[in-house]
Order: C-alpha cells, then structure tokens, then sequence
C-alpha cells in the first residue's frame, strides 16, 4: 500500500502542477472554453423560423476509427486485469454486505463509461481546486445520468468510491468511502424489451440500496425534448435531492431535426436541477462537425460555466476504437434569473419553426467570444490534423490506472 500511497501522491501533484493549462493530466487531457462573460437577462436565440441544414456525414469522416478485436471492457483487460479476485479491502470478511453487493454490481457492468466515469470522479476529487464542487465538498454524490444505457457510468461511480484500490487509501486526502451515493436515471430504452436494461434493472433490484436510486419515466415516452418529459425531471430532482450536483449526458447531438437540441435540454436542466457548484458533463459531436450552428451550443455552455472545458476520450465498440468529446462545465456563474432563462430556453426547445438555435449577435459579436471562437478553432484543427492511434491511448489510460483501480 506505501507504493500506491507514493504514485497517488505522485498524480495529484501533476494536476496540481498542471491545473492552469490546456492539458490538465495523462488521463483527461482537457482544453479550456471558458467565458468571463455571462448569459444575459433577455433576449437569448434569434426567433425567427429556420430549418436546420444537414450536411452528409459521409462526406465528412473522423480519421481516428481504428479496428482491433482487443476487448478491453467486460471479459477484456479490465475483467482480466482487475475482477477475477475479490478486491474490496485486504479482510474480505471485514467488509459490509453492502460494499460486497455493489462489488458485485459494478464489477459486472463495465464497458467505456465504466471506465470514463472511473476517469472523470478520479480527476476531480484529485484536483486541488476540486473543494469548490459541491460533491467534494460534502461528499455527497447526487447524480443525474441522462441516457443512462446500460448503467456502466454508474457502475464505474459504485467501484471508484466503494471497491477500488484508492478508496482503500486512508489518508488525509482520501476518504472516499465516506461519500454517499445517489442517483436519477432516464432513457428512451429503460424497458423490458431491452436486454441490457433487463440486466441492469436485475443487477440494481438485488444489490443496490431502492433508497439511493431511482429509474425516471416520462409520461408517454422517456425523450426529455418533450416539454413534459423534462419537467417531470426537474420535478423527480426537486423531490428527491432539491438539486443534483453532477449531471451526465450520455445522449450524442446529432444535426437532425429536434436530435440537435438535445443540448437546450441539458442547458436548461443545468439551469433548473443543478447545484451552483456542480459539476455537468455532456456528449458533443466530433470536432470534424463544429460548424456555426453546433458552435452556437459550446458558446451557450460557456455563458452558464464558470469553468468550461473540451475533451476527448478513446472508446471501443463493435470491433472499434474511436474518440468520443465531452463537454465540462464546473460551477454556474451567478445568475439570479435562471428561471426565466430556462424558459426563454424551453421556448425554443419546443418551438418546431425553429429547427436550429441561433444566438443573437448581440450576444456574440463581442471581442471575448470573438477570440474565444479563434482558440476553438485552434483546438478543433489540433484534434483533426494530429493523427493519434486511439487504441494505444485506450491500453496507455487502463495501464496509468493499474494500481489504481
């Protein structure tokens, strides 16, 4: 345990050390966004009716899709590496029913938000400036997961804090097994005619505490870009919690009609749900797609953040390894009107004449976005031109977490 204690000493120095640039870590190379500026009080998107110009994807491919038949999730290199002993505490017998219970759940539910989820609590309960989030703060997790599929980024949360090998780590800046864990789940395929969430539901009914969680369902469907959907939400939030302080989106934009907008639902559930020091992570689209209209959503996350950042993270899936790029968001700016701005948001969330949301230039035409926009798009061409095997950045990540997890 002395030489887990120095290599984690050793990590947290290095954000330390890095906390004020581009590229915070190994692990979460992560490229700053943010605005000094805020979402004003009034007028937030053009209103005037639009339609949404899609471009051909096939004209347009990442250069990053790499084949392999490696598994590296469940029955791969996690499985293998870290899951065929029983690695609760050093005393098996010692430990809870319910930490060898959610060992059982978060072991057997692991695939790439398994691991990003594993990635994204590691960085932020490790960085020094991390107090200010709420969750650190009161080591309290209440998460949101929106598209929560087949529930690994909540199993991935269960194993850092209760089962991993730094939650065993009993120092004076480790105590993660102190943290209580709750979260709301939402999805279009939260049913029983999906194999995954029958597992899931299974793996949850006989093994997780029914008072830390609950499976959100809309009314006559579960799309949070109906209005009613995503009250219901922001009520379940109210209910349960008063407010969130991470909220997870695991639905990918995409330039179709009405699938573009599922940014405005986040923004507007940021606004409404999530705790003034929260902590939001979102999909976004690869950067080979951010064109004006996409940009005009990065620009609105950043008007709502105090700190807002862009990362990318490799994956495999179906016989692939790939990058997705995630959207961060830490602390909303103090923004009294919330409110009203979540309901001039919700008005053209659900408005159909307006299939993409504009900002209004007098929002945007200003020299803080104007140079914001130049650093965007030197970051965009550094994540299309520099050609990177995502498959070695996928093997370097599970081998920097080794001892960790």
């Amino acid at each position: 345990m002395d030489d887990l204690h120095k290599k984690l000493k050793k990590f947290k120095i290095s954000l330390e050390l890095n906390d004020t640039h581009d590229v915070n870590d190994d692990i979460l190379q992560m490229h700053d966004v943010s605005l000094e500026c805020i979402l004003p009080n009034n007028k937030v998107f053009q209103l005037d009716p639009n339609k949404l110009v899609v471009k051909d994807r096939r004209l347009i491919k990442s250069h990053f899709k790499v084949k392999t038949d490696e598994k590296f999730y469940k029955n791969g290199v996690i499985d293998n590496m870290f899951f065929t002993q029983p690695r609760i505490s050093l005393d098996y017998q010692k430990d809870d029913t319910k930490t060898r219970l959610l060992h059982y759940f978060s072991t057997h539910i692991c695939g790439h938000n398994w691991l990003l989820s594993f990635n994204l609590f590691l960085h932020y309960t490790s960085l020094t400036n991390a107090s200010s989030l709420d969750f650190v703060k009161t080591k309290e997790v209440r998460l949101l997961n929106i598209g929560n599929g087949k529930g690994d980024f909540i199993s991935g949360m269960y194993y850092y804090f209760l089962n991993s090998n730094i939650s065993k780590v009993n120092n004076e800046t480790m105590h993660l097994r102190q943290y209580d864990l709750k979260w709301l789940g939402i999805d279009t395929d939260n049913n029983a005619s999906n194999i995954h969430f029958r597992k899931f539901n299974k793996l949850l009914n006989t093994n997780v505490d029914p008072e830390t969680y609950d499976i959100i369902h809309g009314f006559a469907t579960d799309d949070i870009l109906e209005y009613k959907n995503l009250m219901y939400v922001k009520t379940m939030v109210d209910n349960k919690f008063g407010d969130v302080n991470v909220l997870y989106n695991n639905i990918k934009p995409r330039m179709v009609y009405k699938k573009s907008k599922i940014m405005l639902s986040i923004a507007i559930l940021s606004l409404y749900s999530l705790n003034i020091n929260g902590l939001m992570i979102t999909k976004i689209l690869e950067p080979e797609y951010w064109d004006s209209n996409f940009i005009d959503y990065l620009v609105l996350f950043s008007l709502i953040f105090n700190k807002t950042d862009i990362f990318r993270f490799p994956v495999n899936k179906k016989h692939k390894t790939y990058y997705r790029y995630y959207l961060v968001g830490c602390g909303k700016k103090n923004l009294v009107y919330n409110s009203i701005l979540g309901r001039k948001l919700m008005f053209v969330l659900h408005n159909d004449t307006i299939e993409q949301p504009k900002l209004l230039s007098d929002i945007t035409d200003c020299d803080e976005i104007n140079k914001w926009k130049q650093r965007l798009l030197i970051i965009q061409s550094a994540y299309t031109s520099t050609i990177v095997n995502p498959t070695v950045e996928l093997q370097k990540n599970i081998n920097q977490l080794q001892e960790i997890i």
